[in-house]
């Protein structure tokens, strides 16, 4: 697969009478805010102003200049100062960095009317936040961005001054020294960037690897529910360069529908994975009637529909065996599916399916793996696979709880990857398409717990991280918290 695609006067020091925000996104690369960033002279940081000196730097380009944010973080500020040498239009934003330090960017002179942020909101490096304001705009300067990073948290007290005694700078960082040591860090970032659900990350992650409009070959559509079914499907959408989406039992999400009609042109496939239990056939009707061509893959349980799907792959002398409703395990087993083509079979945990046994010894699958210690699946499917005439390579990777087992994988198929695939090892939804974009990526998906990072994965990440470009999380923060997403950041950038 692997497809990837600042003058200002003095303001009285006075009390912003908005609350602490918690931090936004933890920043990865700085860019500049404006290119090229040339400082005029006069007004460098700590350049000299009657007894004061500039607590910023200054970047002089044309009233309507689009202003880009430098890193990421939460505007925690925004203003209209008009008043004469004042600041004009203003935002304040709070950024967390990958060591987890904080600083308060400032972006002064802007056109107020142009602001595109609000307090509270979160904002990504290379989002513009608006325009340059002209001369009745900016405090009655020239045209020219101000724009200063002072260390520490916002603290609702109004100490963002342009210009204050000498003293103060000890305060504030110099700009461009700013970025320039931090535009080699590796970033976190998550796919997407705001998932609210299951379903708005499945598409986060078809819109990462099908960026063009109507450049998907075709449609897996599984019930978002049903994780057996979705996470045999990975390979599947792999081989047929399809995006794999979610959908509610009896209606599509508003965001399914949305992506399903921009990623595929209409008369274009979609695959519905399972039965109408599982897919209601009102959901297939629907898409029908928007001149869709329909085809369901059908079985009355996991491990039968998984034979079903694997029928439909590639000829592979491999396979993964996982347990029925062991979803981590399947999740593991993914990722490396995706990027080999090779079946995800799921059999009952105790006793090997004879769909699957059928389906092994018709193909004359000569390696099979199994994801999952004994507990997810037992030692007599294991006795049951050895007797099968055909194979002659028989495993299990399995460890002492999911987070043991993902590693082991990872261990086997991604000794050295150059991106983490960062999924919940808690809930299989937000996880389900995270194969994918592990094949895509070279990367290792890896699973996580929601609120703290595995002793076992921290072990791996300080192994593998040097040539790991960055990490991309699936899911919101219900899914993988803030600090998660900060450790992450820590371990990728050798600060822990």
């Amino acid at each position: 697969m692997r497809r990837a695609s600042f003058r200002f006067g003095l303001i009285v020091g006075a009390l912003l009478l908005l609350p602490q925000l918690a931090s936004a996104a933890v920043a990865g690369p700085w860019a500049y805010p404006l290119e090229p960033w040339d400082i005029d002279p006069k007004f460098q940081f700590g350049s000299p102003y009657g007894n004061n000196v500039h607590l910023g730097e200054d970047v002089e380009m044309p009233a309507g200049t689009p202003v880009r944010a430098a890193a990421n973080g939460k505007v925690v500020h925004t203003g209209n100062y008009g008043g004469v040498q004042n600041y004009g239009g203003l935002v304040l934003m709070e950024t967390q960095n990958a060591d987890g330090s904080y600083v308060t960017q400032l972006y002064g002179h802007l056109r107020y009317s142009s602001l595109r942020v609000r307090a509270g909101q979160e904002v990504f490096r290379g989002d513009i936040i608006g325009v340059l304001g002209d001369y009745h705009s900016n405090g009655g300067w020239n045209e020219h961005l101000h724009y200063a990073i002072r260390n520490g948290r916002y603290s609702s007290q109004w100490v963002y001054w342009g210009f204050h005694l000498p003293g103060t700078l000890r305060q504030w960082h110099k700009p461009s020294a700013y970025i320039s040591s931090h535009a080699s860090v590796k970033e976190v970032g998550r796919v997407p960037r705001f998932s609210q659900d299951r379903f708005e990350t499945a598409v986060g992650v078809s819109q990462w690897l099908y960026g063009a409009d109507g450049s998907a070959n075709g449609v897996i559509l599984v019930n978002g529910s049903d994780h057996d079914a979705g996470l045999a499907s990975v390979p599947l959408a792999a081989s047929e360069s399809a995006a794999l989406l979610l959908t509610q039992s009896s209606y599509l999400p508003a965001a399914t529908l949305a992506e399903i009609q921009r990623v595929l042109p209409t008369g274009g496939g979609i695959t519905v994975v399972g039965d109408t239990t599982r897919i209601n056939q009102a959901v297939v009707d629907q898409l029908s009637g928007l001149g869709y061509v329909m085809e369901r893959i059908s079985a009355p349980a996991s491990p039968e529909l998984s034979v079903e799907i694997a029928s439909r792959l590639p000829a592979s002398s491999n396979v993964f065996v996982v347990g029925q409703d062991r979803f981590p395990d399947a999740i593991s087993a993914s990722g490396p599916a995706a990027d080999l083509l090779r079946p995800i079979l799921i059999t009952d945990p105790d006793d090997l399916s004879s769909a699957v046994s059928d389906y092994l010894a018709s193909t004359g699958t000569t390696h099979v793996e199994i994801i999952g210690g004994p507990e997810a699946v037992g030692p007599a499917v294991m006795t049951e696979l050895a007797s099968l005439a055909s194979l002659t390579f028989l495993d299990r990777i399995g460890g002492a709880d999911r987070y043991n087992t993902n590693v082991m994988v990872l261990d086997r198929y991604v000794p050295a990857p150059s991106v983490f695939v960062i999924a919940t090892g808690a809930k299989a939804p937000d996880a389900i398409t995270g194969g994918l974009l592990a094949a895509a990526e070279d990367a290792a998906l890896a699973l996580s717990a929601p609120n703290y990072v595995p002793n076992v994965l921290t072990g791996y990440l300080r192994a593998t991280a040097s040539g790991a470009a960055r990490a991309l999380m699936l899911g919101g923060p219900e899914a993988l918290n803030e600090r998660v997403e900060l450790d992450i950041a820590k371990l990728l950038n050798g600060f822990i």
